[in-house]
């Protein structure tokens, strides 16, 4: 499940590292993410979102076991998390 926490909210069965990178592209404003129980999802995504949110002030991901510190440290260096 997936949720874009601003004005609209999107709600999807299975979320894709790919599907991520390309709302990361479209939605360049993004500020709040939650991307929780999306348990496919990688530091693919992480990176996605580092290179093309550096607003993002809020991430969510509860139950995304596949995410590691390498991920988390790109969205650290350009990101306000």
């Amino acid at each position: 499940m997936i949720y874009l926490l601003n004005r609209h909210v999107l709600i999807f069965q299975t979320i894709t590292d790919a599907s991520i990178r390309n709302i990361s592209m479209r939605c360049l404003n993004l500020r709040q993410l939650c991307v929780s129980k999306c348990s496919e999802l990688t530091d693919q995504t992480l990176i996605a979102l580092a290179n093309y949110n550096p607003l993002l002030s809020t991430l969510e991901v509860a139950g995304c076991h596949q995410f590691t510190d390498i991920g988390f440290q790109s969205l650290g260096k350009v990101s306000a998390l």
